[in-house]
């Protein structure tokens, strides 16, 4: 049953394990934080998975961007990226082995 598979599809952009990747797209996320309380920055360059990925169980992550640089003192807060996956399982009958 898929349920119990540890193939699935992911439904969001997601940023899991390099061992954890089947088959995927990566696509390249940026762009700026804006914030009312500090400064803008830019972020930095994430290649995430695509939605639709094929991956093995993996949670995802997600990334404080203070372990890039001084983000919170810049800007005035903690910024994160949510790379967290939404998990479908599917029929894992095309991924074994033998």
């Amino acid at each position: 049953m898929p349920e119990n598979s540890e193939f699935g599809v992911t439904l969001s952009l997601s940023i899991v394990e390099k061992i954890n990747m089947v088959s995927y797209d990566l696509v390249k996320r940026s762009g700026w934080i804006f914030s009312r309380t500090g400064r803008s920055a830019m972020k930095p360059l994430f290649f995430m998975l695509k939605e639709g990925s094929v991956i093995k169980r993996d949670e995802g992550k997600l990334i404080d961007l203070d372990n890039f640089w001084e983000y919170s003192r810049i800007i005035g807060h903690k910024v994160y990226v949510y790379a967290k996956t939404y998990f479908v399982p599917i029929s894992d009958v095309y991924f074994r082995s033998g």
